[in-house]
């Protein structure tokens, strides 16, 4: 009698055991890829004068990655770790600065609710010294935009603001770091 119920309890916790790991076993071959998913876009306002708005968009393709691309349809999280963005190749008036917002927003999208300001950057020194800036978004922006590049595999910006004098051109170059999770088979 105390075989079979030590048999049962063994059966018990080995079939507890099999459907508990069932999670581990859709885990097992998962894939974590942390890329950096970036797009540059070139500025040029040839327009004489202060206070010269500007606004462009462009999109940031998730899958121009080849690594991101092979598992595009497997993908199962996206965790974007921060965004940055780096001025180059700045030809102008030195003192000029840019003042406005980059913006994120579904590839398709015409309004853009997803912004991180830029105050006064001054084009030439940012664009000498080479340095990345953080953008600070709240984690409800990282979500929403982790679930564009989730679902929609891309990601649409938008640089929009006042130069302070031109003419002027320079490069933006935005990046996006993301650890992206896929099945890997």
């Amino acid at each position: 009698m105390k075989k079979r119920s030590l048999l049962s309890i063994a059966i018990a916790f080995s079939l507890a055991m099999l459907f508990s790991s069932c999670d581990l076993f859709d885990k097992a071959d998962d894939i974590s890829l942390t890329r950096d998913l970036t797009q540059t876009l070139n500025v040029s306002e040839s327009n004489s004068g202060t206070d010269l708005s500007y606004s462009k968009s462009f999109i940031i393709d998730a899958t121009t990655d080849p690594e991101v691309d092979k598992y595009k349809d497997k993908i199962n999280e996206v965790e974007v770790n921060k965004i940055t963005y780096k001025i180059s190749n700045f030809v102008g008036t030195s003192g000029t600065t840019f003042s406005g917002d980059l913006k994120f927003a579904q590839a398709s999208a015409s309004t853009f609710t997803i912004a991180a300001t830029i105050n006064n950057l001054d084009l030439s020194q940012a664009s000498s010294s080479g340095t990345s800036f953080d953008l600070d978004f709240s984690p409800t922006d990282v979500s929403t935009i982790a679930g564009l590049l989730k679902n929609d595999k891309s990601v649409q910006v938008q640089l929009s603001g006042t130069l302070s004098e031109g003419p002027a051109s320079f490069s933006v170059e935005v990046t996006i770091n993301a650890t992206i999770t896929a099945d890997a088979l």
